[in-house]
């Protein structure tokens, strides 16, 4: 794919728990990447936004690559993303969180 890439998006704004009180089938593989202990799931620490895991694999797919990533999420998914990105060394040049009315957004660079 040609470099520079830019990523637009507003992923789902909802939890892996709502999809499943719901009934849905459509959340994404579960795995411990955090290394949680057993009673974080108690808690509801383990509990994450399907955005977080959008943008973890949007930044993982980004990495190494020239791009731009600006994506319309809450503060608390843009923070947990970047400590993910920082922990696991992945290469962002550039990251900047904007508010958007009531809507906080991140604007991400790669290069």
């Amino acid at each position: 794919m040609p470099e520079p890439i830019l990523v637009i998006g507003n992923p789902p704004w909802v939890t892996n728990t709502a999809l499943s009180s719901w009934g849905s089938n459509n959340v994404p593989m579960k795995l411990n990447v955090d290394n949680l202990r057993g009673i974080d799931a108690l808690t509801g620490k383990s509990n994450f936004d399907i955005s977080e895991w959008m943008l973890r694999k949007n930044i993982e797919w980004l990495n190494g690559k020239n791009g731009l990533l600006a994506i319309l999420c809450k503060t608390t998914v843009a923070r947990k993303v970047l400590l993910y990105a920082w922990q696991n060394e992945l290469r962002i040049e550039a990251a900047s969180v904007y508010l958007y009315p009531r809507r906080p957004g991140i604007l991400w660079g790669f290069g």
